[in-house]
């Protein structure tokens, strides 16, 4: 692992850069270089996905259309992964509601389906981060095989769990919303472990150079030194998780209320 000056001299990234899913320094063209690796992760693990997953209750015609729009939306979410709105100095990037399309996963075919779809979502996020991006610079294969389950496979999975408000809440809006908020939240607390498990060493640089200024110096000061690492991790985190949750869950809700055919598809009973 790189130390925390070393890396402090580079102007990318601290952590994997979860915010934009690893890939918060990456270009598009690049993503187009390396389009035919993450097409052919992504249908094998549809192929699977419609084979082992899949309700046997589901005529030929739904399992097609769930398949289909699955696959348009991960799509759509790694391509709006790509579309920076803000990336801090320090790292972590905000993106353009990247969530959102695994958040209407969840709520239209429920929280099963929402998981798988956005582990298959993580995956192509890891291939991302890891042959286009410094997401696994310096790590051993141990800690290679934990951040990939804790930053990716589990951080994105959660999002699935937007519809698990939807037949508990009256309003759909309501339900949406708030399955939203919570599935990004949950994102936040995996990031938020990973990060204090991974990088609390790097809390020190975060508070003395990073992110210097008078709130720093109080953390600094008041928090024992085991803690640090924590606080750093929140803050650090936090940064991009909570705007992600605003730029995901008020999307949500316009998109629901204003567009009748995605709100009818959404509301059905599956």
């Amino acid at each position: 692992m790189l130390s925390a000056e070393s890396r402090a001299c580079e102007p990318v990234t601290l952590e994997p850069d979860p915010g934009n899913a690893g890939v918060g320094i990456l270009k598009v063209a690049k993503f187009i270089r390396q389009q035919e690796k993450f097409l052919l992760a992504f249908f094998v693990a549809n192929f699977l996905k419609g084979r082992v997953f899949m309700s046997t209750t589901l005529t030929r015609t739904e399992k097609t259309k769930r398949l289909t729009l699955s696959g348009v939306l991960i799509a759509l979410g790694t391509v709006l992964s790509l579309l920076i709105v803000f990336k801090w100095p320090w790292g972590g990037s905000i993106t353009v509601c990247s969530m959102l399309p695994l958040a209407v996963l969840g709520y239209t075919y429920g929280v099963k389906w929402g998981l798988l779809c956005g582990f298959v979502y993580g995956v192509l996020q890891a291939l991302l981060g890891a042959t286009m991006s410094q997401a696994f610079a310096g790590m051993n294969a141990g800690s290679t095989v934990a951040i990939l389950c804790l930053d990716y496979f589990l951080a994105f999975s959660v999002i699935g769990l937007a519809g698990m408000f939807k037949g508990k809440i009256k309003s759909h809006t309501v339900a949406l919303v708030l399955g939203t908020v919570v599935a990004v939240l949950a994102r936040y607390l995996v990031h938020t472990v990973s990060g204090y498990i991974f990088y609390a060493s790097y809390a020190d640089w975060f508070f003395g150079e990073a992110f210097v200024n008078n709130f720093s110096a109080a953390i600094v000061e008041i928090c024992p030194p085991k803690m640090l690492g924590l606080v750093y991790s929140i803050i650090y985190n936090g940064c991009y998780m909570i705007p992600e949750v605003f730029i995901t869950a008020i999307p949500a809700a316009i998109l629901f209320t204003a567009v009748p055919p995605i709100r009818r598809e959404m509301i059905k009973t599956r």
